[in-house]
């Protein structure tokens, strides 16, 4: 090919990501300011046990040293996983934690996240970007191929193709909302800044910078768009399927049940023993919601993997000579999430602070988790590097104050309803924050529902007049909320005017986060971020009771996997030892 005047000029970047193996990662350390991440330490109750590993395969880390020549191929993984993804399986439509965990086993993108947030290329045979954090140029690997019958080369046009869909509000997907401002929006043009600039070579033009434009790459899975424009609503239903260029091809599965896939025997990434990757056939998720169940699938050696291991059960498993229980710090907060957009009881402040200082958090750690939490005060993990402890506000479990603050606030007689999802954590951790509101005079009527259930009144309530639901439509829900491991994922997506898991519809801090999102420089990013949680926490626009950890359980058998703090089960580099 000749010399195409649309590039831009190679001596005005800086390769920031590039490796063209599995085990050739390249971090984001020393450019835009660093990574993204904290590390978050191994844990158990009083410090880290050692339990978890780095990143050492394809999406997968490493929870054991590896000897060259020691892998093992073949066989099924069977994993018991306690909810069922709520939406079909179409990359670009993804709006829960275990949608992703299917689209990362069936899918592949630009780069992704180890289980420490590092990034490296995965698509992407390398990365480099402007001096300016503005224009960012991908160059794709050869000979990627999607999934039969759409198995053809991927090339950059594909790219150009998801990403333009994705950046069009008429399409639907959830993920335009984290690169408006940046790719898409007022004034700009995605024909304009996301272009093809060779048969595999992708630029990125932003309309401004974006300090962590490729952590948000990494939620944007390629597919072949001739299937989606095929089979349009019913792209990834069970009836139909999905295909992407992932180690594993969906094969079957039932809602509620089971998901089913098979290795792609065309997948293009290697593993140690220099053969392509998968080493599994396949994998088999069961969706398991009764914890005891699963707990008892993983001891008999019905399945290999078992996610959300009750804590109170650690223990127990650990006596087991044939299991290993492993931890680690979480994205994920578990709150009260309350109507403070639009009840005027929680509109009151003093009501809302009553309500922080009435939970006995130490008990919810020790009774629900069994140490396996922390206090869920800001809006960053203890872990992370944006955390800033000294400007997170926080409020002791003090029963007279809160006693006091419902007097102030004339609300000595608040009652008010909490939808609940029926199982553990949620059943528990509910147990021991209504008998401390009752404590104080406070009357949380809980009401049993599906998971799902306890979203629906919340979620996506931006259009309404004022935005967020009515008061007569949801008062209060107990639940858990995760996000992704660099920053922008904890602001933007549950802090900013407009994104759909802003589910508090909190609107005092788009400027902080705007800034950080176009700040480069750690350290100013760092004082943005402690003003966020400075703001937020002293606005108090939900009820954070902790932070749990991360707790899996797996068969000794499975080889080369790490407990990721997004709750992720990455299986791509996994290897069965039987």
């Amino acid at each position: 090919m000749g010399e195409d005047s649309s590039r831009p000029n190679r001596r005005e970047f800086v390769k920031i990501l590039g490796g063209s193996s599995v085990a050739g990662a390249a971090s984001l350390s020393g450019c835009l300011g660093g990574s993204d991440e904290g590390t978050p330490t191994p844990s158990e109750p009083g410090g880290s046990d050692g339990s978890n590993g780095s990143d050492g395969g394809s999406d997968g880390g490493d929870a054991t040293e590896t000897e060259a020549g020691s892998v093992s191929r073949g066989g099924q993984l069977d994993v018991a996983i306690a909810a069922d993804p709520p939406a079909p399986f179409h990359p670009h439509r993804i709006r829960s934690s275990q949608g992703v965990t299917m689209a990362r086993t069936y899918a592949s993108s630009l780069v992704v996240p180890g289980p420490e947030g590092e990034l490296r290329p995965q698509i992407a045979a390398s990365v480099e970007a402007s001096e300016d954090a503005r224009t960012f140029v991908v160059t794709l690997r050869d000979g990627i191929t999607f999934h039969p019958p759409y198995d053809r080369q991927l090339t950059a046009e594909d790219v150009v193709e998801n990403f333009r869909r994705i950046l069009d509000e008429d399409y639907g997907s959830p993920s335009r909302a984290n690169f408006l401002g940046f790719l898409a929006g007022d004034g700009i043009d995605p024909q304009e800044t996301v272009r093809a600039t060779g048969d595999l070579e992708v630029t990125f033009e932003l309309d401004q910078p974006f300090a962590d434009f490729l952590h948000t790459m990494a939620n944007v899975f390629i597919v072949p768009m001739e299937a989606v424009d095929e089979y349009g609503e019913d792209f990834g239903t069970m009836d139909t399927g999905t295909w992407a260029a992932g180690p594993f091809q969906f094969t079957e599965g039932t809602k509620q049940d089971h998901y089913t896939f098979e290795a792609f025997d065309g997948y293009f990434e290697t593993g140690e023993d220099d053969e392509p990757l998968p080493y599994l056939d396949g994998v088999r998720f069961d969706i398991v919601p009764e914890a005891s169940t699963r707990l008892t699938q993983l001891q008999t050696g019905e399945v290999h993997l078992a996610d959300s291991v009750p804590p109170n059960e650690v223990e127990s498993l650990r006596n087991s000579d044939a299991v290993t229980v492993e931890s680690t710090p979480s994205v994920t907060r578990a709150c009260n999430f309350i109507n403070q957009a639009n009840d005027p009881v929680f509109q009151k402040r003093e009501v809302r602070e009553a309500m922080m200082h009435a939970i006995n958090r130490q008990a919810v750690i020790d009774v629900v988790y069994n140490g396996f939490a922390e206090p869920g005060w800001g809006v960053f993990p203890p872990w992370h590097w944006a955390h800033d402890e000294e400007a997170t506000q926080t409020y002791p479990y003090d029963p007279e104050r809160a006693r006091q603050l419902l007097e102030e606030a004339g609300e000595t007689d608040l009652s008010f309803e909490c939808l609940v999802p029926n199982n553990p954590p949620f059943t528990d951790i509910a147990t021991v924050v209504q008998q401390n509101y009752s404590d104080v005079g406070i009357d949380m009527q809980v009401s049993n529902v599906e998971e799902s259930a306890a979203w629906d009144p919340v979620l996506a309530r931006w259009g309404n007049d004022p935005p967020g639901p009515s008061a007569e439509s949801f008062e209060a829900n107990i639940q858990t909320l995760s996000v992704n491991m660099y920053a922008d994922s904890f602001a933007f997506w549950k802090y900013h005017t407009g994104h759909f898991l802003n589910v508090t519809y909190y609107d005092e801090s788009d400027d902080a986060i705007e800034e950080a999102r176009q700040t480069t420089e750690r350290s100013e990013r760092e004082e943005l971020y402690a003003e966020l949680e400075a703001e937020a926490t002293e606005y108090i626009d939900r009820i954070g009771v902790v932070w749990p950890n991360v707790v899996q359980g797996r068969r000794n058998a499975v080889q080369n996997y790490s407990v990721y703090p997004n709750s992720r089960i990455v299986v791509g580099g996994v290897w069965l030892d039987e």
